[in-house]
């Protein structure tokens, strides 16, 4: 780069300030250029960003992220994004940003590609929502709280989990590991996984061609489980009722064919919507 344009890069991007010890932690707001509403935040260490043409950056030295960027963690920094509609993401590791919600308004969808470390993302079920890519798996939580870690292997591991999660891709999801939370992965013909929640279960959205095999730890009383199917994530019929009186129930789905969308909810006998109190649920691959 000759020094004219260095110099012009340079007055573009402004001084560069280093921050004391005893300064609080920086904040960029990065709404200029392509006004994303959101704002990054950072603690300690480095936030990287690499562009398509071998650009790169840190965020000590500029605010303005892109679409398409690359945001890669260093020094155990952590990267918070703070989104419209009290939506945030948390980073560390590596990860890109595919779509953010433009300034003012006020809910609106955001999806991050994760291509290693860990992400914690915080909903909104108001129209937004955190979707978490990985190769053409994803994750979508609409409301509440979930962690996600990259394992081995391309599986996207839930470690933690209190959200209304829509879990899709091109195939039903599996489970590869057992634990306290979700752990998925995409094959073809299973529709397996796993969910604990500490005090009530919100609905779960299963997008696959089989029907799940439901099975449950701990039940408070008997309780009316149902099963709601549908051609969209926005209409669903009621297939069956059933009393929880057993350890196991697969709902028999007959007369239906092609990709259906199951979501799972459990019910309290008198209160209609409300989630009943099942500490462990699992939905199991259904090979009948």
């Amino acid at each position: 780069m000759s020094r004219r344009r260095f110099a012009r890069s340079a007055a573009r991007r402004g001084p560069v300030r280093q921050a004391r010890d005893d300064e609080s932690p920086p904040s960029y707001d990065i709404n200029a250029g392509n006004r994303l509403a959101i704002t990054a935040r950072f603690a300690s260490g480095t936030i990287e960003v690499r562009r398509r043409g071998g650009q790169r950056f840190t965020l000590q030295d500029s605010g303005q992220l892109r679409l398409r960027d690359k945001l890669v963690t260093r020094a155990g920094a952590q990267l918070t994004l703070l989104l419209p509609g009290h939506q945030w993401v948390v980073l560390r590791g590596a990860a890109r940003l595919l779509s953010i919600p433009r300034r003012g308004a006020s809910s609106g969808k955001v999806h991050i590609a994760l291509l290693r470390g860990v992400i914690r993302a915080r909903g909104n079920q108001r129209g937004g929502g955190v979707t978490i890519h990985q190769g053409r798996r994803r994750v979508h939580t609409a409301s509440g709280e979930m962690r996600l870690r990259l394992r081995a292997g391309g599986a996207l591991a839930v470690s933690s989990i209190d959200a209304t999660v829509d879990v899709s891709g091109p195939h039903a999801p599996r489970v590869v590991s057992a634990g306290s939370g979700l752990v998925l992965d995409q094959r073809p013909g299973f529709a397996h996984a796993l969910l604990s929640a500490p005090t009530s279960l919100r609905p779960v959205v299963f997008r696959g061609p089989r029907a799940p095999r439901l099975r449950w730890k701990t039940v408070a009383s008997a309780r009316r489980y149902r099963v709601l199917v549908g051609r969209d994530a926005d209409f669903f019929q009621i297939v069956e009722r059933a009393d929880i009186t057993s350890t196991s129930y697969t709902p028999r789905l007959s007369g239906l064919s092609g990709k259906f969308y199951w979501k799972v909810i459990a019910l309290g006998e008198a209160k209609r919507g409300a989630p009943s109190k099942i500490y462990g649920f699992r939905i199991e691959k259904n090979d009948d």
